[in-house]
């Protein structure tokens, strides 16, 4: 099946295995070989039924003797003793099968078989098909062939689903994600979705919810990012151990939750409710899809267990609505309509502008052909194309080699492709919308920071302007100059952890002199405004925050205790009750350090000179 073998599983020979060799005594005496096509289901040996196919189900673990065993229900026959009956009509092979082997319940059978000719008795055997249960009928042409793996050429699979309105949807909440593979890989592209616990207070909001099933199927990838978008900022990382409040699972747990008052409802479409111990309400939806996202609803309206509980006892966990109608129209799969739904397109932010018509009302850009890759703030792409051709230039969409650079906002995963082959500069959009804006004749030649990308030409061109910074040989820094260059150091890894020394050196350097803005540069101060000295956590009963705060401002390095850099110790003016033990502090150390009050810190910062502590020293003169 699917390409997979089995053969080990059932018995590859009459003697040996779990079913092989009870079919082998089931056939005609005469019949020496065969290959048989059919569908293997699982037999309850108690009910005398087939049990439905669901998540929880395997008919390939089942054996002989169990409450559930494999019975193996024929079709069609492709070969039989030594002659290949694949091109024959279909109903010859039928009259081939008719008597192959004698059935027997709950290991071989055939299936029931009706010849029809009208679209009435098609809709007849269908509705009897949803009164049983069952999932749907297969026509096929008398006339046809086998085809294998295919249902083209007189094979037609017809099911309730296929049809509109056909089926019962349910709206469930989102309670968590699961990270995808492939071209989802990285992104979060299925969901585990869930229903409510009535609240038990009527007319209140529900704060209990239940998973129910797990989802990833039915949206496009454009719908898909437009809901992640949405959820993303509230998405949490599942703890082992932690449930979170409000939602409840068992076994099936996602990567990541999402409190339910921050999620979306997703209207879901699925065949039957099937049993499954991995969710929380022990059943889950058998081939769920999305069939739209429904922001137009509350995260309170979705579907509660009551609800879920009526529905799967209406219709023994079908989730067919009503019959089918004359007036229906079968559509086909729902796979095959969404391939009918998705045309190959290149998306609107990629699509050059529409140029006929637009007139030349500047030459700046003359003579010069640009590739735009992205929009800027709030202008879209072919918004700048359009500007570029009335400023006389050209565009196009893949860089060419008449191409004067590639233009850009951001550095995106085009661009990163581009800047790799090397051959182009790609510069940024700000560069050419201010050259644009400001109505000049000349571009402004590029700096460092106008590229996103620079090719070897462009890169030694700048060397001789540039140093590696970005930082001119002959120009004077801007504040934004600076702001990159610093960048740039940062980026480069060359950034250096000054000391309060090398401040101050350069204070002298740009000031030729004490800074203003460092006055106390290289002092370290002790502000005594706890109840106990040298006791932080003590409760503060002098208010000195202002200061210290001026003080660390304007260059000083405040200490929580004494120590032995310390150069300076301020008390308030009007709390002066640990002068007398600060002076025997000092007393004791070999290098003294300024005894002095907030008002020397207030002077200095008002005089935007650091004052003489000699002058406002505390205690007796």
């Amino acid at each position: 099946r699917n390409g997979y073998e089995y053969t080990d599983t059932f018995g590859s020979s009459a003697l040996i295995g779990v079913l092989t060799p009870h079919i082998a005594r089931l056939l005609r005496h005469d019949v020496k070989s065969c290959i048989m096509d059919g569908e293997m289901m699982g037999w309850n040996t108690r009910l005398k039924c087939y049990k439905m196919k669901g998540i929880n189900f395997d008919v390939k673990s089942l054996k002989l003797g169990d409450v559930h065993q494999p019975c193996f229900c024929v079709f069609d026959v492709l070969y039989l003793n030594g002659q290949v009956l694949t091109n024959k009509p279909l109903r010859d092979r039928m009259r081939a099968l008719q008597g192959m082997f004698t059935p027997e319940e709950g290991i071989l059978a055939y299936t029931d078989r009706l010849e029809i000719t009208t679209g009435p008795q098609v809709m007849e055997e269908l509705n009897a098909a949803i009164d049983r249960r069952l999932e749907g009928i297969v026509l096929k042409d008398p006339s046809s062939v086998y085809k294998p793996n295919t249902r083209k050429g007189g094979w037609y699979k017809i099911k309730p689903e296929y049809t509109e309105g056909m089926m019962d949807h349910l709206d469930l909440i989102i309670m968590g994600g699961y990270y995808g593979d492939g071209r989802r890989r990285g992104i979060i592209s299925h969901f585990l979705v869930g229903v409510a616990v009535p609240p038990t207070v009527e007319g209140t909001e529900p704060s209990e919810f239940h998973s129910l099933g797990r989802v990833g199927s039915g949206y496009t990838m454009d719908e898909l990012a437009e809901l992640l978008q949405k959820l993303s900022p509230h998405w949490q990382r599942v703890r082992i151990g932690y449930n979170p409040p409000g939602l409840v699972w068992t076994k099936e747990k996602p990567d990541v939750w999402i409190a339910p008052h921050n999620s979306h409802i997703v209207e879901i479409k699925a065949t039957e409710i099937v049993e499954a111990r991995s969710f929380k309400m022990n059943y889950t939806l058998r081939f769920p899809r999305v069939e739209k996202i429904r922001y137009d609803k509350n995260w309170n309206e979705c579907l509660t267990t009551i609800e879920f509980e009526n529905l799967r006892k209406e219709a023994s966990g079908k989730l067919y609505s009503r019959h089918v109608k004359p007036e229906d129209d079968f559509d086909g799969s729902p796979k095959k309509k969404r391939q009918m739904k998705i045309l190959p397109t290149l998306a609107s932010q990629f699509r050059g502008a529409d140029l006929s018509g637009i007139s030349q009302t500047s030459a700046l850009l003359a003579n010069k052909e640009f590739c735009v890759l992205t929009g800027w703030k709030t202008l879209t792409k072919q918004e700048i194309e359009t500007k570029i051709v009335g400023n006389g230039g050209t565009v196009v969409q893949n860089p060419g080699p008449d191409t004067f650079c590639v233009l850009a906002s951001e550095c995106t995963l085009r661009v990163r492709n581009i800047a790799k082959v090397g051959s182009y500069d790609v510069a940024r959009l700000d560069w050419l919308m201010a050259a644009m804006e400001q109505g000049i004749r000349v571009l402004p030649p590029w700096t460092p920071a106008d590229l996103l990308s620079i090719s070897p030409l462009t890169s030694e061109a700048l060397s001789t302007q540039f140093d590696k910074y970005g930082d001119s040989y002959t120009q004077p820094a801007t504040l934004e100059s600076l702001k990159y260059s610093l960048a740039q150091v940062e980026k480069l890894g060359d950034a250096v952890q000054l000391t309060p020394e090398d401040l101050a050196d350069f204070d002298i350097e740009l000031f030729s002199g004490p800074s203003p803005y460092g006055m106390f540069r290289l002092c370290y101060a002790y502000f005594d405004k706890y109840e106990k000295i040298h006791d932080p956590t003590s409760k503060e009963i002098s208010n000195l925050y202002l200061s210290e705060l001026d003080f660390c401002f304007y260059g000083g390095k405040s200490t929580a205790f004494i120590e032995e850099q310390t150069t300076h110790v301020v008390v308030h003016s009007k709390f002066l009750q640990h002068l007398t033990e600060i002076q025997a502090i000092n007393r004791q150390r070999p290098h003294k350090f300024h005894l002095v009050t907030d008002v020397w810190v207030e002077e200095s910062v008002k005089t935007r000179t650091r004052q003489d502590e000699c002058s406002l020293v505390v205690g007796l003169k």
